[in-house]
């Protein structure tokens, strides 16, 4: 404010009123005339500078706190990027060791080029780009070496990789491509009938799954395999609550996040898109997070579903404030929820689960929500 007001007087310093300030003849008001409008647009100028509130004004974070956030986040990413420590932990519900176990490097890369694509050095790169060449398969990938290829993770990888600016081939993945249903299978095995399912259950895991295709289907806008999309599709798994299916990834605002993606700027989804935004904006805490109990994975997923339709208002900024005051020293988020689940069997029943124990889906989630703040 200091500055400004010294730009002021400085400006002011040029305008002068008539001799003695008074109005004598004609004369003295055709002279004078110039003079009253320099008054006129210098206190209209003094009203823009001083008193025109700035964003920071509105806002109720500052972008100081989160360029704060964004670094000591960053750090810590690229910290486990060196260390090669980005997997999922995986636990089995009969307690025996889970296949899984220390897979989903695939998963944790997509989000942390998706986040931090434009500062990544070209070092960090390459660990990641080499990891992800040592597990393809003729085009494709799956959740780790030791598992089937999936349609799921074949659209991450080529995602990450547009990210980064390196030539992709879409081809591989049309494998997955179901006609009679105009989607795209999860995995390249067929058990029954290929159709859309949301109930879990072993036999619905060679399904077709709609936040897979809604990650496909984010893939292929704007490329010639366009006409693949579906989007009765995206319709079609959305609640009446508002939020959309999720099949492998238990969190309601995954599937939401992935939806709002794919069907944002499309006026003929304006109705499903302001569900989608109604039923983050009414699951919102009063702290300004979601999930129950409070969920840094929860929020970071909501805040970024708002923010894929460019809704950055005030329930996104008391988000952010949330996930700022509960960022960890070393500049990471945790979360004790499931990031993702599978029925290895239904009698009895055993499920797969995988939580971010490296803390590195939810910490590139949340600087991705920060840094939509931080350009606006």
């Amino acid at each position: 404010m200091r500055e400004r007001l010294q730009n002021v007087m400085k400006w002011g310093s040029i305008l002068r009123l008539p001799h003695n300030g008074m109005v004598k003849r004609h004369s003295d008001i055709l002279s004078f005339v110039p003079s009253l409008m320099g008054v006129i647009f210098f206190a209209n100028f003094l009203y823009l500078v001083c008193c025109t509130p700035s964003k920071e004004a509105h806002s109720i974070v500052s972008t100081s706190q989160v360029n704060r956030g964004i670094k000591k986040a960053s750090r810590f990413l690229t910290q486990k990027i060196r260390d090669n420590a980005y997997c999922l932990f995986a636990t089995s519900s009969d307690g025996r060791p889970c296949p899984v176990e220390q897979n989903g490097h695939v998963l944790s890369s997509f989000f942390i080029v998706d986040a931090m694509k434009d500062t990544l050095s070209e070092g960090e790169e390459k660990i990641i780009i080499n990891r992800i060449k040592q597990e393809e398969r003729d085009g494709l990938w799956g959740d780790g070496l030791n598992a089937p290829v999936d349609s799921d993770d074949t659209a991450f990888v080529l995602r990450m990789l547009k990210l980064l600016g390196k030539p992709i081939s879409i081809e591989p993945l049309l494998r997955f491509y179901h006609p009679p249903s105009s989607a795209f299978k999860t995995f390249l095995v067929s058990r029954g009938r290929a159709e859309l399912v949301f109930e879990k259950s072993q036999q619905n895991n060679f399904g077709i799954h709609p936040e897979v295709n809604a990650n496909v289907f984010t893939l292929l806008q704007g490329t010639s395999y366009e006409k693949h999309i579906n989007y009765n599709l995206i319709t079609r798994s959305q609640t009446g609550e508002g939020y959309w299916h999720s099949y492998f990834y238990p969190s309601r605002y995954y599937g939401t996040y992935m939806a709002l993606s794919v069907i944002h700027n499309k006026s003929e989804y304006k109705k499903s898109e302001s569900c989608g935004i109604n039923f983050i904006l009414r699951t919102q805490n009063q702290d300004g997070s979601w999930g129950s109990p409070a969920d840094s994975h929860e929020t970071a997923l909501a805040l970024n579903a708002l923010a894929s339709c460019n809704r950055l208002g005030e329930a996104y900024q008391k988000g952010l404030l949330f996930l700022l005051n509960n960022q960890m020293k070393d500049g990471s988020w945790q979360t004790y929820g499931i990031i993702w689940e599978y029925v290895w069997r239904d009698d009895p029943k055993v499920v797969w689960k995988a939580h971010d124990s490296n803390r590195i889906i939810t910490t590139s989630l949340a600087v991705k929500a920060l840094s939509a703040f931080k350009h606006t």
